[in-house]
């Protein structure tokens, strides 16, 4: 009966003890005493040990068939302070599966009930030690959740156990050990989850109204590590393979590799092929942990996964995640993460595209203001730069008034370079296109650049041997590379090396990274590098707004780098800057590579500067001055000139001339009709008439991009004798074309 009584009273306690999960259905419910005397009187023995057997049987498969861990520890009260510390607890049983979860053999616990301590997880024993103090001390349920480590591995258990005070003053501990593992990491991964979408939540109204992308970056990143989702994060900014900041939150300073970054190349391995192939590469590193040698903690391990930082085909960067105690991430870690670096780069892009919409608008107001007087003011120019030539044709070596007709002059043709520049950053200058060679035109450019920076500066030429040609107004190239060069003197008052280095380019998918509006394909680039003082970070954002300058007052006017910003954009090309105060500066120009030109496309035009002419040649001009000016200068050259103030007159004048007109010279823009519609009037009346636009403005020269030959058909106001002569020449001498 003995045995019974015990084997039921264990049971008893184990179902108090046992969680919900793994509670034990009560079959045997513990008869009172006045019962087991009544069975020990009517019972024969044979019968009574039959049945201590079965409960014994019962017992044992109950504890067999648990997957939780049994044990029972007797902690001696009565005499303990003159027994030996190792004899004050010991236990009186543990099952198979108590030994398997705690990774130790029966002998070993109950020789040393203290050898549990070499398994709990070093940052948990504290808690473990001060729970079981409390418990014995109280004699009250003793519960424990933490991590221990087996074999290498980390598990977390939940220990639970309730006291029963014997007669001699033993307590009796009953406990069961539960493996709770799975439950922790869905509860942390819940928590992860949550707090990824809390962070998600949380960055998306902040793209509502922070403007700022590196204020932005930051913010996401620490937000990010609050929510507890992630240990660190770190976002990567890029600019063609160039690291343009870098933002990072959370992580032990040993782990803190962006602290590192200066470049695309020192940029971890699986980072930069993140960024390649547009891939979230995870990955698992040991660091020096604190853990026991014999365990492999999983929390010296750190696993890290990088996601390419992408809007629409335009890749910003890279987003950068850091967990410990983590082997691997799962697919929906992964998928909240691409979700997050898609808002991110999302309001990068954003925030971009504002940028370039103000900028656009900057130079859309200060193009209308450029383009509304650029037609009025370059026909005033025309007229004052060349009747002041005619003047000083006219006048004496020694007149003292020739001096003043070359100020004068001079003047007029500075007042037409500024009209230039203004409408070339505001992308409405007329320009010229031609094929040509960038090597060309900088080898052309050396002795005027070697006087401008001064002896105190050393210019370094790196030409490409194999340099592509492009197609651009070979004059502009050569105010853009004059600016970059005067741009660069001025930031190396001291002296010191500016380096001129072309190359050749293709610009493929690292390249659309949000700043760069160039379509992919091969390229030329010329680069300009000075050891300048460089350029604040908070200030490159600005340089290439119209009127901007850090120079001090008398010092620029603020147009050079929005010149070049303009001509290079309306060239079809892109310029980007990189800089560091006190280290220098380098402008890279990128233009689309063409054909190499055949050699009609290059040869030099043969005319001569005031070539005879016989033809007639019909001027169509509303503005008088500009009219009566034209007039003179083909009338000199010995062309027969007809003239009209509007396109109506031009036609009744062409209906009245018995004569054949060979030439139409036209404004684009003029009242009631423009130069287009006449002649396309003129051709339908008159065999093979030629026609030579002029105009200041490009909006009026693209009312001609249909044409073919549209560049050699039109002159930009203001010209000179030289150059109206020799388009005019050009025309006449090329084949007529047939009736329309």
């Amino acid at each position: 009966m003995h045995g019974m009584g015990e084997n039921v009273q264990a049971v008893a306690d184990l179902e108090e003890t046992v969680p919900g999960p793994y509670r034990i259905l009560r079959v045997l419910e513990p008869p009172s005493e006045t019962e087991l005397e009544h069975r020990a009187a009517d019972e024969p023995p044979a019968d009574r040990s039959n049945r201590d057997g079965e409960s014994e049987a019962l017992y044992h498969d109950l504890i067999a068939n648990m997957s939780a861990g049994v044990y029972r520890l007797r902690v001696r009260m009565g005499a303990c302070s003159q027994l030996p510390a190792e004899m004050m607890a010991a236990y009186e049983f543990v099952s198979d599966s108590y030994c398997e979860l705690l990774g130790l053999a029966r002998e070993d616990l109950q020789a040393d009930v203290n050898v549990i301590l070499k398994r709990v997880h070093v940052d948990d024993r504290g808690s473990f030690l001060a729970r079981n103090l409390e418990a014995s001390r109280m004699l009250q349920p003793f519960l424990w959740e933490g991590r221990v480590c087996v074999e290498g591995r980390v598990r977390w258990l939940r220990i639970e156990s309730r006291p029963r005070v014997l007669e001699n003053g033993d307590a009796l501990w009953t406990g069961v050990t539960v493996d709770i593992t799975e439950r922790v990491r869905s509860e942390e991964r819940l928590r992860r989850i949550n707090g990824e979408l809390r962070a998600i939540r949380a960055v998306n109204r902040l793209i509502t109204r922070e403007r700022d992308p590196q204020e932005l970056a930051r913010m996401a990143c620490r937000l990010l590590v609050e929510s507890r989702s992630v240990d660190s994060c770190t976002i990567v900014r890029l600019q063609r393979k160039r690291v343009e900041f870098v933002e990072t939150s959370g992580g032990e300073p040993d782990h803190r590799w962006p602290q590192a970054v200066t470049d695309f190349a020192s940029l971890p391995e699986f980072v930069r092929r993140a960024i390649d192939e547009g891939l979230s590469v995870a990955r698992t590193r040991e660091t020096d942990g604190g853990a026991d040698p014999i365990v492999q903690d999983p929390a010296a391990c750190r696993a890290e996964v990088a996601v390419r930082l992408e809007s629409e085909g335009t890749v910003f960067g890279v987003f950068v995640a850091t967990m410990s105690a983590r082997s691997r991430w799962d697919e929906e870690d992964l998928g909240l993460l691409r979700e997050l670096a898609c808002d991110v780069a999302f309001a990068l892009r954003s925030i971009q595209l504002e940028r370039q919409l103000t900028m656009a608008q900057k130079l859309e107001a200060v193009g209308s203001l450029a383009g509304g007087i650029a037609h009025d003011f370059n026909n005033l120019l025309s007229i004052i730069i060349n009747y002041a030539q005619f003047a000083i044709e006219g006048a004496r070596d020694d007149d003292p008034v020739r001096s003043d007709l070359l100020a004068i002059r001079t003047a007029g043709e500075r007042a037409a370079s500024l009209t230039r520049q203004l409408l070339a950053f505001s992308r409405r200058q007329v320009l010229q296109p031609a094929v040509v060679d960038l090597n060309s035109i900088v080898n052309g450019m050396l002795g005027m650049l070697k006087r401008l920076i001064g002896e105190d500066v050393e210019l370094i030429v790196a030409p490409e041997p194999a340099l592509g040609r492009v197609r651009a107004d070979a004059g502009q190239l050569e105010q853009v590379i004059l600016n970059l060069v005067i741009n660069a003197r001025d930031a190396m008052p001291g002296g010191g090396r500016l380096t001129i280095e072309t190359a050749n380019a293709v610009l493929g998918h690292e390249f659309q990274d949000g700043q760069v509006e160039m379509k992919s394909g091969p390229a030329v680039v010329i680069r300009v590098t000075d050891t300048g003082c460089g350029i604040e970070e908070s200030v490159v954002g600005r340089i290439f707004e119209p009127f901007f300058t850090t120079k001090q007052p008398g010092k620029g006017t603020g147009l050079g780098l929005a010149t070049v910003y303009g001509i290079v954009k309306q060239s079809g090309g892109d310029v980007q800057v990189t800089s560091e105060p006190g280290r220098g500066t380098t402008f890279c120009v990128y233009l689309p590579r063409v054909p190499s030109p055949t050699e009609s496309e290059t040869g030099p035009l043969s005319v001569q500067p005031r070539s005879a002419g016989t033809e007639t040649v019909l001027i169509v001009e509303d503005d008088e001055a500009v009219r009566g000016l034209a007039e003179r200068l083909l009338a000199s050259a010995g062309y027969t000139v007809l003239t009209a103030a509007d396109g109506n007159e031009a036609l009744a004048l062409s209906e009245r001339h018995p004569g054949r007109i060979d030439l139409v010279l036209t404004d684009v823009v003029m009242p009631r009709m423009n130069g287009p519609m006449l002649v396309e009037r003129l051709a339908a009346a008159r065999s093979g008439i030629q026609e030579l636009f002029m105009s200041g403005h490009a909006d009026d020269a693209g009312v001609l991009d249909g044409s073919l030959d549209r560049d050699a058909r039109f002159i930009a106001k203001p010209f000179c004798a030289l150059d109206l002569w020799r388009k005019v020449r050009q025309l006449l001498d090329t084949p007529r074309r047939r009736a329309h």
